[in-house]
Formats: structure tokens, sequence, C-alpha cells
């Protein structure tokens, strides 16, 4: 929910130049936010996947365990 409020503080600007410019110290913020929405959109899922199946690992001992490490894996 934080994002978007935080995209709605600069839609006007991202989408109607004529409106204004975004400053120096606003740059990097929208750089990171955008990197933000694109690691929740295109790698989010497949956390969610690992996660729920380490899960099942864990609650089930009988299935073989992954080896994919959760976090070191999705930053490849």
């Amino acid at each position: 929910m934080k994002i978007a409020q935080s995209l709605r503080l600069f839609r006007n600007v991202w989408a109607h130049a004529d409106l204004g410019e975004l400053t120096e110290n606003e740059i990097p913020f929208l750089d990171d936010l955008s990197r933000a929405i694109l690691e929740y959109v295109y790698s989010g899922p497949k956390l969610v996947e690992k996660v729920q199946r380490r899960l099942d690992e864990i609650n089930n001992p009988t299935l073989p365990p992954s080896s994919t490490d959760l976090f070191l894996e999705s930053k490849k």
C-alpha cells in the first residue's frame, strides 16, 4: 500500500513533463521505488513458491529437501 501511495505522489510528473521536473533528490527515490515494484511483480511470485516449498518440506519430512537458497537464488 505504501508503494501505491508513493507512486501517486509522482504520477503526474511522470505522465506530464510540462507539470514539473524531478529534482536530483527525487531521482534515487524513484529509481529505488521502480526497482522495488519490478522485484515485487517479477520475483515475488517465485519467492513465495520457494517459501511454500520449504514450509512443505519442514512440515512433511518425507519430501526430498530442496537445494535452493531462498534469497541467494532470487538475486541471480
